[in-house]
């Protein structure tokens, strides 16, 4: 049996999501801001094309997540995750991934569940109903 690959994102400038998938490939992440968590999944991960959007949140960047304040640091509240949602239907390369409501209390800062179906616009052009984490730098 061949020994997993295991890659660090704890620099990743951006968003990303890890695709849960036999790949391989395990992916680590610093995450749950001064809780400095270590979660990982197996899969592969998509980059999220944010840097050509405008700063401003309310224009609906991306890059808000990084600056989400959690309320603690497990668990997502569905205001949160609806904050989250509002994020990703804003764009189309992010059209189909949302906060996988089962998951809320296993999400937290930098890692959160999300589900991906394919559409016409979006980078993941997979199943339906597949897992994953959407994922950024950690804010500590």
């Amino acid at each position: 049996m061949t020994e997993p690959l295991h890659f660090s994102l704890y620099n990743l400038n951006g968003v990303g999501v890890i695709v849960k998938h036999p790949s391989g490939v395990i992916y680590s992440n610093q995450t749950g801001g001064h809780a400095c968590f270590q979660p990982e999944m197996e899969g592969v991960f998509l980059p999220l094309d944010t840097d050509h959007l405008p700063e401003n949140y309310n224009d609906g960047n991306m890059a808000a997540l990084e600056s989400l304040a959690w309320r603690g640091h497990r668990g997502l509240t569905p205001e949160l995750a609806d904050q989250v949602d509002a994020i990703l239907t804003r764009h189309n390369f992010s059209e189909g991934i949302l906060v996988d409501r089962a998951k809320l209390e296993e999400s937290h800062e930098a890692w959160v569940h999300v589900t991906l179906a394919s559409s016409e616009y979006s980078v993941y052009q997979g199943p339906a109903g597949k897992q994953g984490v959407l994922t950024w730098v950690n804010s500590d």
